[in-house]
C-alpha cells in the first residue's frame, strides 16, 4: 500500500475518534463561560449588525455578558433573535445578511485584528497544512501563480482528477480554472497568503478563460522545484514557471469540481424574452 493512502486511513480513523468522543472536557459550555468571565472578554462590547438602524421588530441588547454569549453559542443567533414574534420579512433579510460580519469582534480588541483571525481561520479550513519539508505534487486543488508582480500576477486553480496526476509516464497536460482577484471583502471563494497579505480569490468556471499547460513527470509525479522557501512548477517546454500558493482541502476540492459540472451542463434555450425574464421573478 502507497504511503499516502496509508496514512490517509490513519488519520480518517483518528478524525473519526474525536469525532465520535463524547467527553472532550476542554470543549464544554462551562469551559467557554469560564473563559469569557476570567479574561473579561465582553466589557464594553456589544452587537454590531449593518443595518440595524432599520429594525423595526428585532431589538439588539444594548450590552453583552457571557450568559447571553452562551445562549447564542447554544441556540444560533438567527434562532435566538428571528423567532416568532418577528415576523418583518426586511428585518429577517437584514439579520440574515449581515449578523455574522461582526462577531468575531465581540472576542478581540480591534476591528483588524478580527478581520486578520477571519481571514486566518479561514484559511485553515480551506487549505491543507503543509506541516513538513516534503515538496508538494501538481494534482486536484493545487494552487498557482504565475509570474509577475502583485499587479500583474494570475492565479489558477488546477482541476485535474486525482488518479490522472499519478502514474505519468512522460509528460501530461494539466487543466487550470482562473481565479479572479476580489478586493471587496465578499464574493470569494477561498484566501490565500501572498506577497506578504491575505489575496482572496473567487473561481471562474468560464470554459474560455481555463488554462492548459504541459508538465513533465519525476517518478510518476509531477513535482516542483525548490527556491529558497518557494516551489514553482515549470513548464515541459522550459516555459513559464507557476508558484505554488497551496492546496485546497479535499472537500472543497470536490465541491468545486462539482460545481464545473453544473456549469458546464447548463442548457441553452430559444424562449421568449419575457418568459426567460418572468421566470427570475
Amino acid at each position: 500500500m502507497p504511503k499516502n493512502i496509508f496514512w490517509t486511513l490513519v488519520a480518517s480513523e483518528i478524525l473519526c475518534l474525536l469525532k465520535n468522543e463524547k467527553n472532550i472536557s476542554t470543549l464544554t459550555i462551562n469551559n467557554i463561560l469560564e473563559w469569557l468571565n476570567y479574561n473579561k472578554i465582553l466589557d464594553n462590547k456589544i452587537l454590531k449588525i449593518d443595518g440595524s438602524e432599520k429594525f423595526e421588530q428585532i431589538k439588539l441588547p444594548e450590552s453583552l455578558s457571557s450568559e447571553l454569549v452562551i445562549k447564542w453559542l447554544e441556540q444560533g443567533l438567527e434562532k435566538y433573535f428571528l423567532t416568532y414574534n418577528v415576523q418583518n420579512t426586511n428585518d429577517k433579510k437584514i439579520f440574515s445578511e449581515n449578523s455574522y460580519k461582526h462577531l468575531t469582534e465581540i472576542f478581540c480588541s480591534s476591528e483588524q485584528l478580527a478581520e486578520v483571525l477571519n481571514k486566518e481561520f479561514a484559511i485553515i479550513t480551506s487549505l491543507k497544512t503543509k506541516y513538513e519539508e516534503l515538496a508538494p505534487r501538481l494534482t486536484l486543488g493545487s494552487i498557482l501563480r504565475s509570474e509577475g508582480t502583485k499587479e500583474k500576477a494570475e492565479y489558477w486553480l488546477c482541476v485535474q482528477a486525482k488518479c490522472d496526476s499519478v502514474r505519468i509516464g512522460n509528460k501530461r497536460v494539466f487543466p487550470f480554472l482562473k481565479l479572479e482577484k476580489i478586493i471587496e471583502n465578499k464574493g470569494f471563494d477561498f484566501i490565500v497568503r501572498d506577497f506578504n497579505e491575505f489575496i482572496q480569490l473567487k473561481v471562474d468556471y468560464s470554459l474560455y478563460n481555463t488554462m492548459h499547460r504541459e508538465f513533465k513527470a519525476e517518478k510518476g509525479i509531477i513535482k516542483p522545484i525548490q527556491v529558497n522557501e518557494e516551489y514553482r512548477f515549470k513548464e515541459s517546454n522550459g516555459g513559464k514557471q507557476f508558484y505554488w500558493m497551496g492546496e485546497l482541502r479535499d472537500n472543497f476540492s470536490q465541491r468545486i469540481i462539482n460545481n464545473l459540472g453544473s456549469h458546464l451542463s447548463r442548457v441553452g434555450l430559444d424562449e421568449s424574452e419575457w418568459l426567460r425574464r418572468s421566470a427570475k421573478i
